[in-house]
């Protein structure tokens, strides 16, 4: 095991500087001064370290002898980005979520005004809701919709509100006033509610998945009959449904 810690030590240590020239300007870079300070490492050590990495295209000098990162590690992040399949990353979260509050769950990806199940987790009781992988619902009844469209640009939404609020149920939001101020309330809690508006009897709660770019991607949900999430659950089951969609974002890669 002895002969291990030098590699183990050498490998820990270049990830450390590959993590500090990332957080360097990438138009100004950082010099070997100032991630030998970064680090407390004398500055012929970090020398060392940089040349192999230059080397290797994982990191580049420019021209006032400062480090930025190489193409090389842009290349293979690009490669890992480019291979995140939402439902494959979801599915795990998805059955923990399933399990901690035994309904199902529903993940969801915007389409124009509605949205679209790309993957479900069914709740082991006996009622259970009857949904689609490929169905489409509308943004503004649907709790997975809301919390996408709670974080979309303005032209997104008031072009959502534009093209109609038809009621789906007597719950359903059909003016742009209400509407955007659910949707002020989604953006604080981080979790949207469709309080029986979408369809009878049945109650779901979303909240919104981002991509490594920040960018919203879709949406996850727990939906149930009405008198199992009864209101007094609305908070406690929110905060566990947002925690889930902060879990997948991350896998995404959104930021911490």
């Amino acid at each position: 095991m002895k002969s291990d810690k030098p590699e183990i030590t050498s490998a820990v240590r270049t990830f450390e500087i590959i993590e500090i020239v990332s957080k360097g300007n990438p138009h100004i870079g950082l010099s070997l001064a100032e991630i030998s300070k970064s680090l407390h490492i004398s500055k012929s050590t970090v020398q060392r370290y940089l040349q192999t990495l230059e080397r290797l295209g994982v990191v580049e000098r420019n021209d006032r002898e400062n480090y930025h990162l190489g193409w090389t590690i842009l290349s293979l992040a690009g490669n890992y980005l480019n291979s995140l399949d939402l439902p494959n990353i979801a599915e795990v979260y998805m059955r923990e979520l399933s399990e901690k509050t035994l309904e199902t769950v529903h993940l969801a990806v915007p389409s124009g005004k509605e949205i679209v199940y790309i993957a479900k987790v069914s709740s082991p009781k006996s009622i259970q809701m009857i949904s689609q992988i490929g169905a489409r619902m509308p943004m503004y009844s649907t709790s997975l919709g809301k919390s996408m469209l709670a974080f979309f640009p303005e032209e997104r939404v008031s072009s959502v509100i534009a093209q109609g609020l038809s009621p789906r149920t007597d719950r359903t939001i059909t003016t742009s006033e209400e509407l955007k101020r659910n949707l002020d309330q989604i953006r604080e809690n981080g979790f949207a509610i469709d309080n029986t508006e979408n369809e009878e009897g049945v109650r779901c709660i979303g909240a919104p998945i981002f991509d490594y770019s920040k960018k919203l991607v879709g949406a996850v949900s727990i939906s149930g009959p009405a008198h199992r999430i009864n209101e007094d659950r609305f908070n406690d089951i929110g905060l566990i449904v947002r925690d889930t969609a902060l879990k997948i974002s991350r896998r995404m890669g959104y930021p911490k």
